[in-house]
């Protein structure tokens, strides 16, 4: 999804502020509201397409919302002309698409008309129409609250160096460094530790279980390889992929801004050409509260619960 339709979310959810000048005191500025039902681990988004219900997993990993092979004919889709060579990457391999067209596509009480929508040509899990991108967040800064069912979306005025999260019934809220966004790159990367080793970390509400790759954990330290344990199967995000292996792996110490997990359990994948050295996926943010800022390029979160990666935490 190009430019024009991320900036169209913002605008029809009253978001025009984005451009407006800076004022003396800060303004967050919300402009939408998003609900949000938790199936497992999926965070599902409500949604109609030409008029018929739709269940989307919002997928702050994924760059451009995608729906599920057959969606052309469940939701009656113009099919649009598309390059054979239009392809993605998911879960290690190359997938080819079908580009479609919804007429109306409505989600938290906005209606979007002429939306494109790639279709991959395999994956998607029973019960998933698709997934809900960042094409869909737009520009905005985000608050993800997945344990009171709601994603708000803002357009803040006049808040450069303000605290943006404003959570004043939490204790502890740390804040990291994001990489800048833009359009043709919009998801969040930011930085964490596993065993005082800087690792890269791709935040992905798309995936159920945050995973490290087997070379970030040997960079660490911790080598499930040589325990002589077999390696399960699994792959990674909503779309499904080639089985990977996959091994369980506690490490000494992970931490994430000013929150330290002792003995934090993760999983491991042997995933090479990774564009990132571990997703922190939907057991993240179901554990915590997020606020990210697009336009200060920083992450608020705080803990809202005691148990998050099997593990003893402290501030």
């Amino acid at each position: 999804m190009n430019a024009r339709h991320a900036h169209a979310v913002l605008a029809l959810l009253g978001g025009a502020a984005l451009a407006a000048p800076a004022r003396a005191a800060c303004d967050r500025h919300q402009v939408g509201e998003i609900p949000v039902a938790m199936k497992g681990l999926r965070p599902m988004v409500a949604a109609k397409i030409n008029g018929s219900d739709a269940q989307m997993v919002l997928d702050t990993g994924g760059t451009t919302s995608l729906l599920m092979p057959g969606s052309d004919t469940k939701f009656a889709l113009a099919q649009k002309p598309s390059d054979p060579r239009y392809t993605f990457r998911s879960s290690g391999r190359t997938v080819h698409v079908l580009m479609t067209e919804a007429t109306d596509f409505a989600f938290a009480g906005a209606t979007y008309h002429n939306v494109e929508f790639p279709i991959p040509e395999a994956g998607f899990e029973a019960g998933v129409d698709g997934t809900f991108g960042q094409d869909r967040l737009g520009d905005a800064d985000v608050e993800i609250d997945l344990a009171h069912g709601v994603v708000r979306l803002f357009a803040p005025q006049g808040c450069e160096t303000a605290d943006l999260a404003g959570w004043k019934d939490t204790q502890l809220v740390s804040v990291i460094d994001i990489e800048p966004t833009r359009a043709s790159a919009p998801r969040i990367f930011g930085s964490v530790s596993a065993n005082d080793v800087t690792l890269r970390v791709l935040f992905d509400t798309g995936t159920e279980h945050s995973a490290m790759t087997l070379a970030a954990a040997k960079k660490a330290g911790v080598n499930p390889q040589a325990a002589g344990k077999a390696p399960l199967g699994g792959s990674l995000g909503v779309g499904g992929g080639v089985p990977m292996a996959t091994w369980p792996a506690r490490f000494e110490s992970f931490k994430i801004g000013e929150e330290e997990i002792i003995g934090a359990l993760l999983r491991v994948v042997d995933k090479p050409n990774a564009s990132a050295d571990m997703l922190l996926g939907a057991d993240f943010f179901v554990g915590h509260r997020v606020f990210i800022s697009k336009s200060q390029h920083k992450l608020y979160f705080a803990a809202n619960q005691d148990n998050v990666f099997g593990r003893e935490q402290r501030p």
